[in-house]
């Protein structure tokens, strides 16, 4: 016959047997609000499977019967659930893009254990931190993609992949200056009287977009700063 407890993780399947009679009959009151699907009912092996999402104990009870005598028996499937939620990460907008020199740090959702592996991890020794820091030394991708298998305390584990991206930066600007009646004090500095005239062009733009040159005003004494981005 059959009884007892039986364990099984979310997303995994399983099969509970009976014994013992000519004829059976399976039934479950609550196996569709776990998340748990049974096979064939009248056969002597239950075959069921779990969604991803399951979690709780279904109870499942058989019929047998042998000639004039039936039996019922219960046996309890425990479905224990898979790690939850996602790689989260530390760039302020939550994506997984930050500019190349930047860090990059990504925190596993919650478990017992953690093995991240990668460019730049050793596969002999991976990581086991619930966080790891990018860039990694050494690693001069800039798309790398890093795996992650989270386990729990049941035994149950989920396994992620997470591509990253670190974009190159723009080279900075170099400024070109025309004009009349003014002097270079630096390698973008330049001193002119009130009355002179001064255009600043950034030779370097954001792919796509005109240089767009800049005429200093010389009405008003004093400094004047201008960035090129």
């Amino acid at each position: 016959s059959v009884g007892g407890t039986t364990a099984v993780c979310a997303g995994n399947s399983g099969s509970l047997t009976a014994t013992g009679g000519t004829s059976y009959s399976w039934a479950s009151a609550n196996a569709a609000a776990v998340g748990v699907t049974p096979g064939s009912l009248t056969a002597a092996t239950l075959t069921y499977t779990t969604n991803a999402t399951a979690t709780g104990t279904a109870t499942f009870n058989v019929t047998i019967t042998s000639g004039q005598c039936t039996e019922v028996r219960s046996i309890n499937v425990v479905v224990n659930p898979l790690p939850a939620g996602s790689i989260t990460s530390s760039a302020p907008n939550g994506s997984f893009t930050v500019c190349a020199g930047e860090t990059l740090v990504l925190t596993a959702p919650t478990g017992a254990s953690y093995r991240w592996t990668g460019p730049g991890i050793n596969a002999a020794n991976p990581q086991s931190g619930q966080t790891l820091t990018l860039p990694l030394a050494g690693v001069t991708q800039l798309t790398p993609t890093y795996n992650l298998t989270v386990n729990t305390t049941s035994g149950c584990s989920l396994t992620y992949s997470q591509p990253v991206r670190f974009n190159l930066l723009p080279p900075s600007p170099t400024v070109a200056a025309s004009g009349a009646g003014y002097t270079q004090t630096g390698a973008n500095s330049y001193a002119l009287c009130q009355g002179a005239s001064l255009v600043l062009t950034p030779s370097c733009q954001t792919p796509g977009t005109a240089s767009a040159p800049v005429t200093v005003p010389t009405t008003t004494a004093g400094p004047v700063t201008y960035t090129f981005v």
